[in-house]
This record gives C-alpha cells, structure tokens and sequence, in this order.
C-alpha cells in the first residue's frame, strides 16, 4: 500500500485527515435532514461577517498549508533542528502534520459556517478546497528522500 516505509506514518495520517473532511460532510448532510436544526434562526449580519472573515482566513491557511512544509523543510530552518538530534523521518512527519492541519482548517471553517448559516453550499465549497489542499499536500517519497539526502549532508 505504500511505497515507502519511512513516510508510512505521515502517509496514513494524510488519509485521516481526508477521512475527517468527509466526515464532516456527513455531519452536515445529516443536519441538513434535521428541521429543528435548519428552523434556527440566524443573525444575517453576523452571518454576513464571518462568511467574509472566514472566507478570508480560509485564503490564508490555505496559503500558509501549501508553504508550512516547503518553509520548514528548508535548510535555514531544519538546521535548528540538528542539535536535538531529531531524524529526517521526524522533522518531514511534523512538517507534513502541520500542513495537514492548516489545510483541513479551511474545511472546519466551513463547518461553522454551515452551523450558523444552514448554507451547505458554503461547507462543501470549503470542504473541497480543503480536499485539493491536502491532496496537494500528499506525502512524496521523492520529496521526502530528497530531503533525507540534504539533512543527512548537513549532519555529516
């Protein structure tokens, strides 16, 4: 199943994260059924104003989860890293780890927005862009050796 089995750990959280998108979108297609949910009612112009905020947060986690592994990956900032003794395995997972989140961030955004809006559209809009994010975002064995190569170099 995977073809590597030093990036095997960050590979099955990568399909975890998108397991949790999809669950997600279950919540929201059951809520969607409940009319005692969807009778709510809502503020319009509080609804108004974290669209944009969260459509706007949404642009930039998204931004930040396709460079938080690129960054941390980087020399300068890995070097950091070297006298704690972590391994290559170690620093590629935490970097995977934390672009994973920012990307299903953008998907939890529109879960709220769903709550307080009763608009599915919005969620599934934010659930596929967190989708394409994170599939992005996919573990590579060759970015990932690349960078045990690097780091390696760097130790010796």
């Amino acid at each position: 199943m995977f073809k590597h089995e030093e990036i095997k750990t960050v590979s099955m959280i990568w399909i975890f994260m998108m397991f949790s998108i999809f669950m997600y979108g279950f919540i929201v297609v059951i809520q969607s059924n409940n009319p005692k949910m969807m009778a709510q009612a809502t503020d319009p112009d509080m609804y108004k104003m974290l669209l944009t905020v969260l459509s706007l947060m949404s642009l930039v986690t998204g931004g930040l989860s396709i460079a938080a592994r690129r960054f941390l990956l980087k020399e300068k900032y890995y070097t950091s890293f070297l006298k704690s003794s972590n391994s290559a395995k170690g620093i590629y997972t935490v970097s995977s780890i934390i672009s994973f989140a920012l990307a299903e961030t953008v998907a939890i955004y529109g879960l709220v927005l769903f709550f307080i809006g009763k608009n599915q559209n919005i969620f599934f809009s934010l659930a596929f862009v967190s989708i394409a994010l994170i599939v992005f975002n996919k573990p590579s064995v060759k970015e990932y050796e690349d960078f045990k190569r690097k780091y390696e170099e760097k130790i010796i």
